[in-house]
């Protein structure tokens, strides 16, 4: 916005300076298109064509750069510490930046630009990461009262086989 005002204050001053505009006119056109307009549609295609899927055990990102650039990335609910949005432009615009904060040793950080709703999207990521963790804890409690469990029988199977116990029922 500020490049396209610095642009059109430039040709106004050029033509009052008395320059023809036949001779600014087709630069600052040049410059403008090339330099600015540009920028705005690939943003605009970046905005309109980013994808994140947020599953149970992952988020899959899929930026699409411009026309004939694609990524596709997956980022584990394990790997990831938290998420933040930070709004582009002042909030005049519906879309913001995205920040991954990874867990130490699993990479850098990640920054999604031009997220739309991006303080939504950050919160319902948030809100699947504390499920996950939810989830995961309940995993590694239940993993353990199993191996508990199994460890209790391990024994009574081997007193039996001493002879230590006669008769114990395991559940």
């Amino acid at each position: 916005f500020f490049y396209t005002a610095a642009l059109v204050a430039l040709g106004v001053a050029f033509g009052y300076g008395g320059m023809p505009a036949v001779f600014h006119l087709p630069v600052l056109a040049f410059f403008w298109f090339f330099f600015i307009f540009i920028k705005w549609v690939m943003s605009f295609l970046d905005w309109r064509s980013d994808l994140l899927l947020v599953t149970t055990d992952e988020i899959v990102v899929v930026d699409q750069g411009s026309l004939f650039r694609v990524s596709i990335r997956q980022m584990n609910l394990d790997n990831i510490a938290s998420v933040a949005s930070k709004s582009q432009y002042w909030n005049l615009f519906p879309f913001g930046t995205l920040m991954f904060d990874l867990k130490e040793g699993t990479g850098n950080a990640v920054i999604l630009q031009y997220i739309p709703q991006a303080d939504r999207v950050a919160s319902i990521i948030s809100d699947a990461l504390v499920r996950y963790q939810a989830d995961e804890a309940a995993r590694t409690a239940l993993a353990e009262s199993l191996a508990g469990a199994r460890h209790a029988q391990d024994l009574v199977r081997q007193q039996q086989a001493a002879g230590l116990v006669s008769y114990i029922q395991v559940l």
